[in-house]
């Protein structure tokens, strides 16, 4: 009898268990703790030396954002291209970004420090007494560029997210940028980009 009971009590405690454990998890943003960071130089007493760690798995872009093509922006798609951009920019997150424009190096509160900028000017789109919009996108120029706001510029960088006065917003990292002011393309964009 004594046997049988405690036969019944170990499966039950055992059903109890994996119905438990194997169950969706849920943790608690308040409960749930933050990874801790590891050194290679030291490993922490609770964390495995750095050699017995498997290695990351690689990761891999949505399949929508290919990281070997070309995000090709166009005079007759730019408008609409960098609207998608910026409203979805994730989508587009990590990809070659390719276009030409004018180039503004556009002050900051700060002393010699310049928000710089391929864009073109387009059609306004919804607002009243408007002729024109400002298309552009932020870029951080490579090291010894010498533009010249008004300067026709070709640029191609990886778009990227980065952070200022609170808010996130694209921009073309790592970019080559070349001046050509004699093959300049239009600075206002038709009305059907």
């Amino acid at each position: 009898m004594k046997k049988s009971i405690a036969i019944g009590l170990l499966t039950v405690f055992s059903v109890g268990l994996l119905l438990v454990g194997c169950g969706p998890q849920k943790t608690s943003p308040s409960t749930s703790a933050a990874p801790t960071p590891v050194s290679a130089d030291k490993p922490s007493p609770t964390t495995a030396p750095p050699d017995a760690l498997p290695e990351p798995a690689p990761t891999a872009l949505p399949e929508s954002t290919p990281a070997e093509t070309v995000l090709e922006i166009t005079e007759s798609d730019f408008a609409q291209k960098l609207n998608d951009i910026s409203a979805d920019p994730f989508t587009y997150l990590n990809r070659t970004v390719h276009l030409q424009g004018l180039y503004l190096a556009d002050a900051t509160d700060e002393p010699e420090v310049f928000i710089h900028y391929v864009y073109r000017l387009g059609p306004a789109e919804g607002e009243e007494n408007m002729d024109e919009t400002f298309w552009g996108i932020q870029f951080f120029p490579p090291e010894g560029f010498a533009g010249v706001s008004g300067d026709w510029i070709d640029v191609e960088g990886t778009l990227r997210m980065t952070a200022r006065d609170g808010q996130s917003f694209p921009v073309l990292e790592n970019p080559t940028v070349t001046i050509d002011n004699e093959h300049r393309g239009a600075e206002t964009l038709p009305s059907n980009s």
